[in-house]
């Protein structure tokens, strides 16, 4: 079986910028098996559903910074799990204090 190989969008977040949909295809045609979403760039999770469909992507996870969790988790999930991903990435906590 081979090994299934996902892009971090982040890595070509200004591609995504201009054209989400044509850095999605670029990066199926440079074949990838899946992507790691680094931002949606203000696609629906219909939308990016459709593309991922359309191009044969899998989702191998979505990097997403904590703050959007404690802003609206439930939103989040729903998204999440509307696109497909089973997986949150959290890179890092922007904690003040030692309580929080």
């Amino acid at each position: 079986m081979k090994p299934q190989i996902a892009l971090q969008l982040w890595s070509i977040k200004d591609a995504c910028k201009e054209n989400f949909y044509a850095a999605l295809k670029q990066v199926k045609e440079s074949g990838y098996d899946g992507v790691e979403f680094a931002g949606y760039y203000g696609k629906s999770a219909a939308e990016v559903k459709s593309y991922l469909d359309e191009l044969n992507l899998k989702v191998a996870a979505s990097h997403l910074p904590y703050e959007a969790l404690q802003k609206d988790l439930e939103g989040t999930i729903v998204f999440e799990k509307g696109i497909g991903n089973k997986r949150l990435v959290v890179p890092g906590v922007s904690f003040r204090t030692l309580e929080e």
